[in-house]
């Protein structure tokens, strides 16, 4: 499992990747333990969506993958309730 952070092309706020993680819920946790917030909080407070990374660009997308293809790392997003990525995911 490894972190990887990511600023948010629009408003600069970080976003985190979770790669190698076998499910979701574990992902927003390593989250949480990595930023050493409160897990009540930042559970409120959080997001997350399945993504791909794909030369050192993330992409939202609306599917889970759970292998490599061509390059592409399938990793959870988690970000703030207030960045809006729903706009960003591809169909």
């Amino acid at each position: 499992m490894r972190i990887e952070k990511f600023t948010h092309i629009d408003n600069g706020k970080t976003i985190y990747a979770v790669i190698g993680e076998p499910d979701a819920d574990t992902a927003m946790l390593e989250v949480c333990r990595y930023k050493k917030d409160s897990k009540d909080e930042f559970m409120k407070t959080h997001k997350i969506y399945t993504g791909l990374i794909k030369n050192k660009k993330l992409y939202v997308i609306n599917i889970d993958v759970t292998e490599n293809f061509d390059n592409l790392i399938p990793c959870y997003i988690i970000a703030r309730d207030s960045i809006d990525l729903d706009s960003y995911i591809n169909e």
